[in-house]
């Protein structure tokens, strides 16, 4: 799996960014937020790139018997 990232930041939010002594904060919001599209992906079609293909048979047997 891969993915790219085509945003970009200002100057001014790219030097500040530069500045940071601990990194922590920020990347745990950031990984917080890619948890929360995630999760919102699995409820709402459209926030996905491409609707997945349907179940199988076999793998809706298995589904009901839980």
């Amino acid at each position: 799996m891969s993915f790219q990232i085509r945003d970009h930041i200002t100057p001014d939010l790219a030097a500040k960014a530069r500045k940071l002594s601990d990194k922590k904060p920020v990347l745990e919001a950031m990984g917080l937020q890619l948890v929360s599209i995630t999760q919102r992906a699995f409820d709402d079609e459209s926030l996905r790139v491409k609707n997945w293909p349907p179940l199988k048979a076999a793998t809706i047997q298995v589904k009901l018997r839980d």
